[in-house]
């Protein structure tokens, strides 16, 4: 069910699978499941689709969870957000030493959409264009 090692074949062979353009984020992040208590992630990329996160162990696909999570603002501040997401991705990464896990936003509300748009078209930060 999870690869042994990273799965290279189709980010080598020039394909990208995700439909929204990346920006850079760093911070610490917890994956809420339900019945287990939080789980501390690290926050990779965010797009209007989702978020890249790593993990400290593996999840199923499809596995349906909540992200809490910082985004800072073009002038100051902070935007603290908890969205419902699900994980549609996850491949166990030696160089990151965990799990890179990408979670696609589910049902996600008005008020998290408008401040994650924000973020995206926010001056600074780097897009990313590839892996």
């Amino acid at each position: 069910m999870f690869p042994e090692s990273e799965d290279t074949s189709w980010p080598a062979a020039g394909m990208d699978r995700r439909r929204f353009p990346r920006k850079f984020i760093s911070g610490t992040g917890h994956l809420l499941v339900p019945g287990q208590p939080p789980i501390e992630v690290h926050t990779q990329d965010i797009s209007l689709g989702g978020v890249g996160v790593i993990a400290p162990r593996p999840f199923p696909h499809e596995t349906p969870c909540r992200l809490r999570f910082a985004l800072s603002r073009e002038s100051y501040g902070m935007d603290f957000i908890t969205v419902p997401v699900r994980v549609v991705h996850c491949v166990l990464s030696g160089r990151e030493y965990g799990y890179i896990l990408g979670l696609e936003y589910h049902n996600m509300t008005g008020s998290v959409e408008e401040v994650v748009k924000k973020y995206m078209s926010a001056k600074g930060g780097a897009l990313v264009i590839g892996d």
